[in-house]
Parts: C-alpha cells; sequence; structure tokens
C-alpha cells in the first residue's frame, strides 16, 4: 500500500524527449521521479530489481517491445495499487477505453500543453 509520504513516479515512454520533459516536470514540482523506461519490459525489469513498484507509472501506449496496454494489464495485475496516468497522441474513445480496461487510472493527451492536465491529475493522485 502506497502512502501520501510515498510520491514515487515512474516515466515510461519510448521518446527521450518525452521522458526528459516529463521528468524536469515532475522534479520541478517537488515530485520524485524513481526511475524512467524506454517500454513497459524495462519498466517491468525496473520493478523487480527494486522490488517495490512506485505509487504511480506515467506511461505512454505506443511503444516498441511491450506497449501501454500489456505493460497497464501486468501492473494493475502484479501491483494493484499501483496508479496509471495513461499518456498519448492517441486520444480516441477506443484507445482511451482499451486503456481503461487494462487498468488506467486517468488518461492525458500528449496533443496541446500537457503541463497543466499532468500536475493537475499528479495533485488528484497524491493529496
Amino acid at each position: 500500500m502506497h502512502t501520501l509520504n510515498d510520491k514515487t513516479i515512474a516515466v515510461v515512454d519510448d521518446s527521450p524527449v518525452v521522458r526528459a520533459y516529463v521528468s524536469f516536470l515532475l522534479i520541478k514540482n517537488n515530485l520524485s521521479v524513481v526511475f524512467e523506461a524506454t517500454d513497459g519490459q524495462d519498466c517491468l525489469s525496473k520493478i523487480r530489481e527494486a522490488g517495490k513498484a512506485p505509487c504511480v507509472v506515467i506511461l505512454d501506449i505506443e511503444m516498441p517491445i511491450m506497449d501501454g496496454f500489456e505493460t497497464a494489464l501486468i501492473l494493475k495485475n502484479d501491483w494493484p495499487d499501483t496508479k496509471i496516468i495513461a499518456m498519448s497522441s492517441k486520444s480516441d474513445s477506443s484507445t482511451i477505453g482499451q486503456m481503461a480496461e487494462a487498468g488506467a487510472d486517468f488518461f492525458i493527451s500528449k496533443e496541446g500543453n500537457i503541463t497543466d492536465a499532468l500536475i493537475n491529475t499528479l495533485n488528484v493522485l497524491l493529496n
């Protein structure tokens, strides 16, 4: 079970630019980024190595090796307390519905400015 003092976040995206931007944004807002991962398999490996899942995983959907759908299913099965914020440039209702079914708690579109949406969503999850 995660506590409010355990505000650890992982950023999972195949784009180095997106990972760097999101991590910068989180650190700027006094949030702890425990790791970045390039795809779902990388994310799950890092969690297993640490022996503990982060409080929140910010998860891209379209990634090579293991996509966000499969990653979310495994995260929710193995670490049900971990919250998932799915982020994608695909924001059609089918994609959003599939991510919700896979276990995502929130969805943020990468179209436009993600800053406010991401920080507001994290404030809801962590406070």
